[in-house]
């Protein structure tokens, strides 16, 4: 191997820890507020007069590795985070804090489950479980981190209620080392899904830089050929056609990228470019067919204020879930594509009438105010949902998604949380 590529894919390697580093600790907030609240909520529960000590001095204890935890988070945001640090030493402080709260809830578990009564082993396997659902997502960057949390949580309890014997124990311990099997292989998942971002991400940073150094060559040329003198017109000429062909192939290379990536990350849905060419596609077939196409632009009500309160992760939990309702809810033929932010884009083919496509858009919306599970609390959102058909409204995409647009715009100025047909 040359030292050259080498060199290369050890410099990826690093800015993939760095960057898995900066991941963990940008959603540790939640993860230790739960870890907080979870402790205190079981102390109070199980308060006996027997155990009473017991249980204060393991809570102090969680409350200790959540103080230390909290400065090392406040140490990161104010000093870390804006420099070129090492991806690896803090992926391992990290995790020795995230696994000390672990272990934690493993002493928890051997210390009070025989003491405790039935409904109180219940309440303890369903809390661990939740902390160790949410240690899937949280901890991800790290699947070594988030499968060995899932293992402190989950195998302990479940081992205690298979000792403890009965066919009730027998089956909850029987379904805790089932799910503690499936939240592995979740995180195996979402560990995939996280490198895959983190690359792709830096994929893009690299392409910018490669069309900004473009563009300025582009400009400096476009300079020289102002301020050089007219005896140097082949010479011109042809640095012109040089660079004009350099940037061209820049060219097709970045859209031949764009044309790969045309999935949103987040969703899975089309992303904008992707959707624009189906709607193109969608539009030049009902020329020849005749048949109406209706477009759909959908922006979500309430969703800043999910992702001010409950912050970035949440909201794109609950994007992924609007994802996922859009295309339980439409028809098989629908094309489905994330605008931006919290907006997207649906294509109905061959729809019957105006009557039709409303009613598909009005149960389009039903669908999104259910509420989205998220923890600790489920939100509700809503949905405003501006209409267009072609040919009436418009005759190229462009156009019926302006439609679309300006009918949405409309119907939220007439007080948001509706459907509305676009209007001349």
């Amino acid at each position: 191997m040359e030292p050259n590529h080498f060199q290369k894919l050890t410099v990826e390697a690093e800015g993939l820890d760095q960057e898995q580093a900066r991941l963990l600790y940008e959603y540790a907030g939640p993860g230790i507020a739960a870890t907080t609240m979870a402790s205190t909520f079981l102390t109070l529960v199980m308060v006996e007069g027997e155990q009473l000590s017991r249980l204060l001095m393991w809570w102090t204890l969680m409350q200790t590795v959540t103080l230390v935890r909290v400065w090392d988070l406040r140490r990161w945001h104010s000093n870390i985070r804006q420099t070129a640090y090492d991806g690896p030493s803090l992926i391992q402080r990290f995790s020795r804090g995230a696994l000390t709260h672990a272990l934690g809830w493993a002493v928890f578990s051997f210390l009070f489950f025989h003491n405790a009564v039935q409904t109180d082993r219940s309440a303890m396997g369903m809390i661990l479980s939740a902390m160790a659902s949410g240690a899937v997502t949280v901890l991800a960057p790290s699947l070594r981190l988030a499968v060995q949390y899932c293992i402190c949580l989950l195998v302990p309890i479940s081992l205690l209620f298979l000792a403890e014997g009965g066919r009730a124990n027998s089956i909850l311990g029987f379904l805790g080392i089932v799910f503690c099997a499936i939240l592995i292989q979740l995180a195996r998942t979402s560990h995939k899904a996280s490198l895959a971002a983190i690359r792709l991400s830096k994929t893009n940073a690299a392409l910018a830089g490669e069309m900004q150094t473009a563009n300025a060559e582009l400009a400096t040329a476009q300079d020289a050929l102002r301020d050089i003198n007219t005896n140097l017109e082949v010479k011109i000429r042809a640095r012109t056609l040089d660079l004009q062909k350099e940037v061209s192939e820049r060219a097709r290379y970045a859209q031949e990228l764009i044309r790969v990536a045309s999935t949103d990350a987040l969703t899975g849905l089309k992303n904008r470019s992707s959707f624009s060419e189906r709607l193109e596609y969608g539009l030049e077939e009902a020329r020849v067919s005749g048949g109406p196409v209706a477009v759909l632009f959908i922006d979500l009500d309430k969703f800043k204020e999910v992702n001010d309160v409950r912050g970035h992760e949440a909201g794109d939990r609950v994007l992924l879930d609007v994802a996922q309702r859009l295309q339980a809810t439409l028809p098989p033929d629908a094309e489905i594509g994330r605008w931006g932010g919290d907006e997207f884009v649906v294509m109905l083919p061959n729809v019957k009438d105006t009557g039709h496509v409303v009613e598909v858009a009005n149960r389009l919306r039903e669908s999104l105010i259910l509420p989205v599970d998220l923890v600790p609390e489920a939100v509700k959102i809503d949905a405003t949902i501006g209409l267009a058909l072609f040919p009436e409204h418009g005759g190229t995409q462009d156009e019926l998604i302006r439609a679309a647009d300006v009918a949405m715009y409309a119907a939220k100025q007439g007080g948001r949380q509706c459907v509305r047909l676009f209007e001349r």
